[in-house]
């Protein structure tokens, strides 16, 4: 490992580390456990400040809903280039508990979070810039700040053209036919495919790499069925404890926003999706 690294992990501990070991995953940062020379076992990840403070600030609301289960951060510490976020290493298990934790789920879609939507700093979806800027409409917002910007980029890269490019922005415009323009604000954790989602010891599941921000409770729902999905005894424990029913046409819109965003980091494996949802959502209008 990395001097500079275990050097920094020992200024965050304040104590001497006795290994550090990579882990898998960590796409975005690296990501290690770290055991101190006290013996205690922590996650460590590197990166940017900026980009851990996004992470930080998203797993510590996350931790003041009081609903969700996320790993504790421990501190963050570094430079502008070179920063570590220390976090809880969560201790996984084989036999979740999913309805329960659609349960806890529709327990922080539930959780007062204001009138507008958006967050109090932009983040990340993967990569990819996220602006959270505050708004009133929720249609709006999402031709600002998610679906639009997306589909910019896009263009600029040349992976959207011609009639795909048309179909795209015909959905766009169409938005007001198909999305609420005030649902109910729920806060998210933005991100919620299923590697986000750590089964855990004892039957839980905790989730981690949050991307949250105030919207439809039904943004996160449509990330769940996407890259993998959840077993069904989750969404039905989320409808159980009260979530809001599934809409085809606004689940659609936000699969929609998420396979552009796979389309713009992993190339045009995704077009299809994006054609697919086009037309779900142009059907519905």
């Amino acid at each position: 490992m990395n001097d500079h690294r275990t050097a920094l992990v020992a200024e965050a501990l304040g104590s001497p580390v006795r290994s550090i070991q990579a882990l898998s995953g960590g796409c975005v940062s690296e990501v290690c456990r770290v055991e101190s020379e006290a013996g205690s076992r922590l996650v460590a990840k590197f990166g940017p400040f900026a980009v851990l403070e996004e992470e930080r600030a998203g797993l510590q609301v996350l931790a003041d809903a009081k609903a969700v289960r996320v790993p504790q951060v421990t501190c963050l510490h570094g430079a502008e280039e070179a920063a570590v976020l220390l976090m809880e290493e969560l201790v996984v298990g084989s036999d979740p508990d999913w309805g329960r934790f659609g349960r806890d789920l529709a327990l922080l879609h539930s959780t007062t979070v204001g009138e507008r939507y958006g967050f109090d700093l932009d983040n990340h979806l993967g990569t990819t810039p996220q602006p959270n800027g505050w708004m009133d409409d929720w249609v709006a917002f999402n031709r600002t700040r998610r679906h639009g910007p997306l589909v910019d980029a896009l263009v600029v890269r040349g992976a959207l053209t011609g009639d795909d490019l048309e179909l795209v922005r015909r959905v766009l415009a169409s938005l007001g036919g198909v999305l609420p323009e005030r649902p109910r604000p729920s806060l998210l954790h933005g991100d919620l495919w299923s590697g986000n989602a750590i089964p855990l010891e004892g039957g839980g599941v905790a989730v981690i790499d949050p991307a949250p921000y105030v919207g439809h409770a039904l943004a996160d729902i449509a990330m769940m069925q996407l890259f993998g999905g959840f077993p069904p005894a989750c969404f039905e424990g989320y409808l159980d404890a009260g979530g809001e029913g599934f809409d085809p046409a606004c689940l659609a819109v936000y699969r929609l926003h998420h396979l552009l965003n796979h389309l713009l980091l992993f190339g045009p494996g995704y077009l299809s999706g994006v054609r697919g949802e086009c037309r779900l959502i142009l059907d519905a209008c």
